[in-house]
């Protein structure tokens, strides 16, 4: 496997973290790691919602073109080390599911464990998206269906509480 280490490659590990030969599920742990980004960030900027909303934009079209580049350097459809399309998928349920908030950590955490069983497991049509769609917005986008699939969930478990 040949690996290119530039900027692509750096942001598609989440700055190396795809590469920790010691972590066993790297996705599970940069989407936890997306949670404390994201509370860091709220509780130290208190960043309108508006602004989260650009940001991970931003995030989704950088995360599409650095995967896709990524993937092609290691000949190897969406591998292991590439782990950024987990920070987006999460990141994805925590700034668009109009429940989630920095007071209510159970949802979170509920949240955090719904988009890894999705992100794992991708039923239909999450699937599809993973079989059918072999570039970086294919790697990005079975993650964004995970988080749509997980803001349905938060959805009802929060009507049902």
């Amino acid at each position: 496997m040949v690996c290119h280490f530039g900027y692509s490659y750096l942001l598609a590990t989440f700055f190396g973290v795809g590469l920790i030969s010691w972590i066993s599920a790297p996705g599970t742990c940069v989407s936890f790691l997306s949670i404390l980004l994201w509370y860091f960030l709220s509780v130290l900027f208190s960043p309108s919602k508006i602004f989260f909303i650009i940001l991970l934009v931003l995030i989704i079209g950088i995360g599409c073109y650095v995967c896709h580049v990524t993937n092609e350097n290691l000949v190897v459809h969406d591998h292991q080390c590439i782990v950024l399309d987990e920070f987006i998928g999460m990141w994805f349920v925590l700034i668009l599911s109009p429940n989630i908030s920095i007071e209510n950590w159970l949802l979170v955490f509920f949240g955090f464990f719904c988009f890894r069983v999705f992100d794992i497991y991708k039923p239909w049509p999450i699937f599809l998206i993973d079989e059918n769609i072999k570039n970086g917005l294919g790697i990005v986008f079975d993650d964004i269906a995970a988080g749509i699939f997980t803001i349905f969930v938060l959805f009802l478990f929060d009507c049902c509480l």
